[in-house]
């Protein structure tokens, strides 16, 4: 009885860390404002033929011409560069049986997205294009350098003019945020 009382304590208390960790600082209506009562293309406004794959560049820019907010995926490369891709690995998108962080970003420009002309973008590139026309949700993948990603996108979004959130399904990710850009 008394292990299972233990157990259940600890789980209380894991629940209770991971609450701590996610929830949201104090802010105002003003910051959520521009990112309220919006349409957001997922990966870019990308299709089911594929002829426009998601997370290009070609996405972002119909998803911009349209006036769709945008939802977008970045990690890392092996020479620490940051791209906008969603998977892990390139296998659905690339057809290349590897994870994405296996490679540089030189190496990834090889491949095509979705057997078009299109290719993963930096994210730099895809801020360019969008240029504050339209709110970004950005998320943050999960990987072995979250810290580190977390401090060069946040150099990077510093700078940029357009109204953006982040977000992220690791919670230390997030903490990360609500701690250090708040």
């Amino acid at each position: 009885m008394n292990v299972i009382i233990t157990l259940l304590i600890i789980l209380i208390v894991f629940m209770l860390l991971v609450i701590f960790l996610i929830a949201p600082g104090k802010y105002q209506k003003s910051m959520v404002a521009p990112l309220e009562y919006k349409n957001y293309a997922h990966r870019g406004l990308h299709n089911k033929s594929k002829t426009i794959p998601e997370n290009s560049m070609a996405a972002f820019r119909k998803a911009v011409e349209h006036g769709y907010g945008i939802e977008l995926d970045i990690q890392f490369t092996k020479d620490k560069k940051i791209v906008v891709f969603h998977d892990d690995t390139l296998n659905r998108v690339c057809g290349i049986d590897n994870r994405l962080d296996f490679y540089t970003y030189k190496e990834l420009k090889q491949f095509t997205l979705c057997n078009t002309n299109e290719h993963i973008p930096l994210f730099t590139d895809v801020l360019k294009l969008v240029n504050g026309k339209v709110p970004l949700i950005v998320e943050l993948k999960n990987g072995p350098k979250n810290s580190l990603l977390c401090e060069k996108a946040y150099e990077i979004l510093k700078n940029y003019q357009g109204d953006f959130c982040v977000e992220s399904f690791q919670p230390l990710i997030v903490a990360w945020f609500k701690k250090n850009a708040p």
